[in-house]
């Protein structure tokens, strides 16, 4: 038997599928948990602990709980890892290319070389003794979309596990977590409609994220206009990729890394990913298919329908 909790939170459906019995306030902590983190983390709430921040750039440091500083924490120490193709700092130029993105039209190339002058991951002050943190410049902002889905499912799988679940899927908008025995998971098809798998990977207590163009975007000039920015330009990445999808142990160490992965082209950000034990299939805009060694061996290519395209 399988018990099926889905809700809306941190900007997505999440999904905790679970085999076997479970008491429903199990599921209704789960839920709580990630709600807590939606209410903390959103840009979107105006009382979120990271809206407090963002409010506070250049003002004074802002009190915050100790999953946040813990979460920031690691978010920087990525960024600086991947030279900026992972970035948190990228708020206010997430702001520009969301309004852009919704009406179809691109932003203003002055306003975006000045705002870009904003971002710096490098530049967040965290005191893990004081809990705080603080945005020196006024105007940056923070920006957790990138990888507070991943902290999120991570979360969830540890709750679960502590409470008795031996066998369990956890999908955060996309990132999944698999306790126990081997579940074969879909990788999206980057040209085709949301769901749509163009492969499934199989997985035993382990977790995949997938970043990718297709889920905002539009077509302008030959040029794919979409959702993940890169700091370093202050436009929507050019890597020549159209997904690129990890997999491994923390989700949330994996939600960074595709960002980055996807942002930097697989040769820069092969470097980030081999050192960790983690296994990547990336899909160029072209759409040939490139996998380290291992889950290559074990990539199923599924048949498409030619009306599932976009």
């Amino acid at each position: 038997m399988n018990i099926i909790r889905s809700f809306k939170s941190l900007g997505t459906v999440n999904t905790i599928s679970v085999k076997g019995e479970i008491s429903s306030s199990v599921l209704d902590r789960a839920q709580a948990m990630v709600t807590e983190m939606d209410d903390r983390w959103s840009v979107f709430k105006d009382s979120s602990e990271i809206s407090l921040i963002n409010r506070n750039a250049g003002i004074t440091p802002v009190t915050v709980s100790s999953d946040t500083i813990e979460l920031l924490t690691f978010a920087r120490s990525i960024s600086i890892e991947s030279h900026g193709a992972f970035s948190i700092t990228i708020g206010p130029l997430s702001q520009v290319w969301r309004k852009a993105l919704k009406s179809m039209t691109l932003p203003d190339q002055h306003t975006v070389r000045q705002i870009r002058r904003l971002v710096s991951d490098k530049a967040i002050q965290i005191d893990p003794e004081m809990n705080t943190v603080y945005l020196p410049v006024m105007g940056m902002s923070i920006d957790l979309g990138s990888i507070a889905k991943g902290y999120a499912a991570d979360q969830i799988r540890d709750y679960l596990k502590s409470e008795g679940v031996n066998e369990a899927i956890i999908n955060c908008g996309g990132t999944v977590c698999v306790i126990g025995r081997a579940q074969q998971i879909g990788i999206q098809h980057p040209r085709m409609m949301t769901g749509v798998p163009f492969a499934a990977v199989t997985l035993c207590n382990q977790s995949a994220v997938t970043s990718g163009d297709y889920e905002q975007g539009f077509d302008f000039r030959g040029r794919r206009y979409h959702h993940i920015i890169d700091a370093r330009t202050g436009e929507p990445c050019r890597s020549r990729l159209a997904g690129v999808t990890l997999t491994g142990g923390s989700a949330m160490l994996l939600d960074a890394l595709s960002t980055a992965v996807y942002v930097a082209g697989i040769e820069a950000g092969a470097s980030l990913i081999r050192k960790r034990n983690i296994e990547c299939i990336a899909i160029t805009d072209n759409m040939e298919v490139i996998c380290t060694d291992n889950i290559g061996k074990q990539l199923r290519f599924l048949p498409q329908k030619k009306e599932a395209k976009q």
